[in-house]
């Protein structure tokens, strides 16, 4: 994946050297920026499939319960969630479109 770096704008770059996310970053960028996903998931959103990766701390069922999400469609950065507490994993209510 660092092999690619180079070729990403500078935009995308400046986020992953800062660790933070950009709309439309794809999975190998976030992956640069974020780490490796503690749990992937895909759900479904108004009939499109959402990948979500989730992001520590997880409690005793990471899958379910971690605090920061980041939700994919087509392979690209559509949103992101924080949690103040763990929570049971479900489609957030305010999920926006890009």
């Amino acid at each position: 994946m660092r092999d690619k770096y180079p070729s990403y704008p500078e935009t995308i770059q400046r986020a992953i050297d800062k660790n933070y996310l950009v709309h439309g970053m794809d999975l190998d960028q976030v992956h640069l920026a974020l780490g490796p996903p503690i749990c992937k998931k895909t759900i479904e959103h108004k009939g499109r499939p959402v990948v979500v990766w989730l992001y520590p701390p997880g409690g005793r069922d990471p899958c379910k319960t971690a605090e920061f999400r980041v939700y994919f469609e087509e392979g690209a950065v559509s949103g992101w969630e924080t949690f103040t507490g763990a929570t049971r994993f479900t489609v957030p209510p305010d999920f926006k479109e890009p």
